[in-house]
């Protein structure tokens, strides 16, 4: 499985009493559960956030922001981290003759 360094970015709330962010983020592979790989409290001025994805996974985050009382509605957004790596290509197994014309060639 491949990984790749994502980074998360946002535009932070222009309200002035914002004291911190609630990050939480869950992947979902193929046939899989979603579940949640992180949830951390930023500060209020902290805009992006990197972390590794395996490859084949769709990524779901939500953001809020807090003023000490209350939550903001969350900045929800999801995206798929496609195959990352290319097929091996094929490999020759050699070669036959399967048939023999005997027809002679103008």
């Amino acid at each position: 499985m491949a990984v790749a360094q994502i980074e998360i970015d946002w535009e932070v709330s222009s309200s002035d009493d914002v004291q911190g962010q609630q990050l939480t983020v869950m992947t979902q592979k193929e046939g899989e559960e979603a579940k949640e790989i992180l949830s951390v409290n930023l500060d209020p001025k902290v805009d992006k956030y990197i972390l590794d994805i395996e490859e084949k996974t769709t990524v779901f985050v939500k953001i809020t922001a807090y003023d000490g009382t209350y939550y903001s509605q969350p900045m929800i957004n999801s995206f798929y981290v496609p195959d990352l790596v290319a097929p091996m290509p094929p490999v020759s197994e050699g070669w036959r003759i399967i048939s023999i014309d005997n027809q002679p060639v103008y």
